[in-house]
This record gives C-alpha cells, structure tokens and sequence, in this order.
C-alpha cells in the first residue's frame, strides 16, 4: 500500500491508501480514504484537484489509465480519465438516483 496526505487548512485533511502495484483490470487502485474535519465546497474542488495530480502521477507511473468517480455534490458525480502522458479529462458528469449514499 501507498499513502498520499493532504493538508487542506482549518485542520481538514485527507489521506488516501492506494495499491503499490497496479491494480488488476476492472478493480480499484483506492482501498481507503480518511478525511478529518469538516468538508466544504471549496474542500471538495481543492480535493479534486489533489486527486487529479495524484490519478495522473500513477497513470504514469504504472504506465496504464486509471478512472475515478467523484461525488461532487449529493446527487452529482463526475467521472474523470487519466491516461499516461495526457491531461486528466472528464468523461462524465451525472445526477444521481440514490441521494442517501455517503459522499
């Protein structure tokens, strides 16, 4: 496993536990996410921004693209493509059904 932190401000931070090894097709490279404080909006945008940085340095690193699917809000979601030596793109944007799932 592989920990990335990230220290938010206003004591909310957020620390992910990733694969060490490339995930096995159709799997998920995020086992864990922490956070500790209260999130806000703005969290949320920093967070995404965060996490694109870090989808991109493992897309690229491991050499194979990676998706993930941010709760944006509690019936939004977007889903993000991150693919070796590219930008990382939105491929999706969505309202959800289930608006009592957790964020």
């Amino acid at each position: 496993m592989r920990t990335f932190k990230c220290d938010f401000g206003k004591g909310i931070t957020c620390s992910i536990k990733v694969t060490a090894t490339p995930p096995a097709k159709g799997l998920s490279h995020v086992r864990a996410v922490e956070w500790t404080g209260q999130r806000t909006p703005k969290t949320t945008a920093l967070y995404m921004a965060w996490m694109h940085s870090v989808n991109k340095q493992l897309s690229d690193e491991w050499n194979i693209g990676l998706i993930h699917v941010f709760r944006t809000a509690a019936n939004r979601a977007e889903i993000w493509l991150y693919t070796p030596g590219k930008a990382p793109k939105q491929i999706e944007r969505s309202i959800l059904a289930d608006t009592n799932a957790p964020l």
